[in-house]
């Protein structure tokens, strides 16, 4: 990556002037200008540096601040409405269901007793105090469902509020700074794309069904697979988690980089180890580890060669 990470705050009012959905969002704009959508937790990712020189044109792209800020509400904010629309609409379904429902029970009930009581008064009998009571309690019950449609009816009225650009950061390859590091391999454990892309693809199904919002990172270098996210009903973010996949075709021993070891130090009960063995059959099986720098025991010297966890100590250690 080289070009400017944007941050951006995002909001979206209702029409009582109550905030629907906010949520930060993070646009990658490269040195040739093409900007991408990302999730705004990379910042983590990305190690700090100081007295790296910036080119000119890196410079010059700090001041695009009204394109981002069209960028945003074209092709984020937009489709951000949908998604609080969509929500609101599941809410304003819910309170036609039940509020409307119970209030129009109530109004029914108290017509009831009103007809009720009138024919009592016919009867001769002193009902005017309990007319009156109960028709002040009708118009209290009338006023509460025209309050209630309104309030469905403006809630579900929303609008785009301006980006705010909250933060701007330059970003530069690592390779710029520092040689790059290969990837250890090991006998036993050779790269095998199509294995590990079942792997991928069970661990982003589990995350997708069990409510999160996986994010596939695998080939970005960063010291895990996926990054996955959850937000609220309202579109607040909840959690995130940094899944790392490591998938055998059959079972066995895995082993973990350096790298990915340190963002597992770093990160800690963030980051997951997700183990798929038999990957290679009809029935791949999904081992799951919570903060494995915790988990496992390791000689911290032995980064040159990477991390090996024999197939037992996954057994012994895999989460809940």
């Amino acid at each position: 990556m080289e070009g400017v990470l944007w941050f951006i705050e995002g909001e979206l009012t209702d029409g009582l002037g109550d905030t629907a959905g906010k949520r930060i969002f993070c646009v990658f704009q490269d040195v040739k200008g093409k900007l991408k959508k990302i999730n705004p937790s990379v910042i983590w990712d990305l190690a700090p540096t100081d007295g790296v020189a910036l080119s000119e044109n890196l410079k010059s792209m700090f001041s695009k601040r009204n394109e981002i800020e069209g960028h945003v509400v074209t092709t984020i904010m937009f489709p951000y409405l949908a998604e609080i629309e969509e929500t609101r609409k599941k809410d304003s379904d819910i309170k036609r269901k039940y509020g409307l429902r119970s209030l129009d029970f109530l109004l029914q009930e108290s017509n009831d007793k009103l007809l009720h009581y009138q024919q009592q008064m016919e009867e001769g009998k002193d009902m005017k105090i309990v007319i009156y009571n109960e028709e002040r309690r009708k118009e209290d019950l009338e006023d509460k469902r025209k309050k209630l449609v309104e309030e469905i009816e403006m809630e579900k009225q929303l609008t785009v509020s301006e980006p705010k650009i909250i933060g701007a950061a330059a970003v530069l390859p690592m390779n710029r700074l520092k040689p790059g590091a290969e990837k250890p391999t090991g006998r036993g454990m050779s790269r095998d794309e199509e294995i590990e892309q079942v792997g991928m693809d069970f661990c982003k199904k589990y995350e997708k069904d069990n409510g999160w919002s996986p994010e596939d990172v695998h080939t970005e270098n960063l010291g895990f697979d996926i990054r996955s996210t959850k937000y609220r009903k309202e579109g607040a973010f909840d959690d995130i988690r940094y899944v790392e996949v490591k998938a055998r075709a059959q079972d066995g021993a895995i082993r973990i980089s350096a790298n990915e070891w340190k963002k597992a130090k770093r990160f800690q009960d963030k980051f997951w180890l997700y183990v798929v063995t038999f990957a290679g059959t009809s029935q791949p099986k999904l081992d799951r580890i919570q903060n494995p720098a915790q988990a496992f025991k390791v000689d911290e010297d032995i980064y040159a060669t990477g991390y090996i966890i024999p197939k037992e100590k996954i057994v012994k250690a895999v989460s809940d």
